[in-house]
């Protein structure tokens, strides 16, 4: 069977988790003969990547959703043009304009979600079951958020797939570098229990919370040092990035709480650190907790939201009461504490990671579902 073009629909402005999976799979697709065409917002970051790693990419903006209502009928006939019959959109906030594009396009082509955030209540009510209508498949990365969109929505199990995000498995498994060599790189000091969480410095992930942890912990006469490892939001969260550096002042942890700027390399942060712990209240998948697992250390995140199902407690990671500081303090002690632990978690979470999360596995069930819907 030939491999039928997917268009891509992402007219974000953003450059976090979202649009960087969007450009990971659109270059994955396309090393595997997929021909993929990205819809996008031109000078974005999103625009900028997919151009300089040749993907095919068309204008698309988003300003609001009557305005992408406005501009269904352009898509439609780009759509038309380009001859698609496979269409995945990325942001919830188009299934408006997707569900008008679709109909002007007299169904035409199958159209598919992929859900990368929380959905929020209920969604029965006649608008929404009308758009959902339109909608061949929707995408769910875990279990929970496919069992809770029965519940909350009138689409069926069978306009439901659950595939998980994927990651590049090789380059956490098989970094080359030792943790000696990661600190050095990173310029931190070699004999220090690090303790670090990798993502955007914003105030929706929660960085403070690890920083009241390391003052807990040294409230106790344990000392670990922090590392955080991302660049603010753009435009957005500088004031965070400065609450946080008071904060370290305010607890006199200047010496021991370490800021570095995203790394293209980023396995190389997570082999400098002891422990992983995910600071963010709640997640719908969290990318790089799976890294971290693949990585081979010990993770920490919340019980809320999607990591409740990639980290299971006391198995391959541990859970805390989400927002609590105190938790994340009595968790980081406990690994310390119990190295025996702290290495079963490590070891569970890394077979785990090798088993549910590969790109490979990600890519093969979304081109299964590709031709199934063709």
């Amino acid at each position: 069977m030939s491999k039928q073009k997917v268009a891509f629909i992402c007219p974000s402005k953003s450059w976090g988790g979202l649009e960087m999976n969007v450009l990971k799979l659109s270059l994955w697709l396309q090393k595997r003969g997929r021909d993929i065409l990205l819809y996008c917002t031109p000078s974005t970051e999103l625009y900028i990547q997919a151009k300089k790693n040749r993907i095919e990419v068309r204008d698309l903006e988003s300003h609001s959703k009557m305005h992408d209502i406005m501009q269904a009928k352009t898509l439609a006939n780009s759509l038309k043009n380009e001859n698609i019959r496979l269409v995945l959109f990325h942001l919830n906030s188009n299934f408006p304009m997707m569900a008008v594009t679709k109909l002007l396009s007299r169904n035409s082509f199958k159209l598919l979600y992929m859900q990368h955030m929380h959905l929020g209540g209920n969604k029965t009510d006649f608008l929404h079951t009308l758009i959902y209508k339109k909608l061949d498949c929707w995408i769910a990365p875990l279990q929970m958020f496919a069992k809770r969109l029965t519940g909350i929505t009138t689409i069926t199990n069978d306009k439901i797939e659950v595939i998980p995000f994927g990651i590049e498995l090789n380059r956490f498994l098989e970094c080359a570098a030792t943790k000696a060599e990661a600190r050095q790189q990173l310029k931190l000091l070699v004999d220090k229990t690090l303790v670090g969480f990798v993502g955007r410095i914003d105030s929706r992930k929660g960085q403070h919370l690890l920083i009241e942890a390391a003052h807990s912990l040294q409230q106790q006469n344990v000392l670990i040092d922090v590392l955080l490892v991302g660049d603010c939001t753009k435009n957005e969260e500088l004031s965070y990035k400065e609450k946080l550096k008071q904060l370290i002042k305010k607890y006199n942890l200047e010496e021991r709480v370490h800021f570095r700027s995203h790394l293209d390399k980023v396995e190389v942060a997570f082999k400098a650190l002891d422990i992983f712990c995910l600071t963010t209240d709640s997640e719908t998948f969290g990318m790089v907790t799976v890294e971290a697992m693949a990585s081979g250390l010990p993770v920490l995140g919340s019980n809320e939201g999607g990591t409740t199902e990639i980290i299971r407690h006391e198995k391959n990671g541990l859970l805390y009461k989400s927002g609590s500081s105190d938790e994340i303090a009595l968790a980081v002690k406990r690994l310390l504490d119990d190295p025996q632990l702290s290495e079963k978690l490590a070891g569970q979470a890394k077979i785990d990671a090798q088993k549910n999360y590969a790109h490979t596995a990600q890519c093969d069930a979304l081109e299964i579902c590709f031709d199934k819907l063709i």
